[in-house]
């Protein structure tokens, strides 16, 4: 999948941009440079932003499980949940998208053609087939898991109880 920056459906519409390139900018430091002559450390922070956002998606669907052990992840847990259904919902924008594309084109790149992360991480956070239809089974997805999971939490913290 070759996605270009700019192209996600939902990434032009950040009034924030502006401040996502000076943090692209302070963040390069001019210092390492990629092959093409941009700083290597935009694409560095780039595709660590692309495993960030994997790892909030998988704790959004699968964080629930962390508060069956401890009660104390719900905390964390339940807002995320909420901010992701309502993310595919509303077709919101994550503050993560603009982000990371502000840092390629920083690093001179046009997309995601390249190493690992462009390769398989990026397909499983941006699929080809997203659209407003998909999102909302992908949040009715969220929703449906995290209430499965919160209902054995509730019935395992009730019988803890003294």
């Amino acid at each position: 999948m070759h996605l270009e920056i700019g192209r996600h459906p939902r990434s032009h519409t950040c009034p924030s941009g502006l401040g996502f390139a000076l943090l692209a900018r302070a963040a390069t430091g001019g210092k390492a440079r990629s092959a093409k002559g941009a700083p290597m450390s935009a694409r560095l922070l780039a595709d660590a932003i692309v495993a960030l956002h994997l790892a909030f998606i998988a704790f959004v669907v699968a964080g629930g499980l962390l508060a069956l052990r401890r009660r104390a992840w719900a905390l964390l847990h339940v807002p995320a949940a909420m901010w992701g259904a309502w993310t595919e919902f509303t077709g919101t924008v994550c503050p993560l998208t603009p982000w990371e594309n502000s840092l390629r084109r920083t690093a001179g790149e046009a997309g995601y053609a390249g190493g690992f992360v462009e390769r398989y991480l990026v397909p499983l956070i941006y699929p080809g087939a997203l659209t407003p239809r998909v999102q909302v089974a992908l949040g009715m997805v969220v929703v449906a898991v995290n209430a499965a999971v919160y209902a054995l939490a509730w019935r395992k913290w009730r019988r803890a109880r003294p």
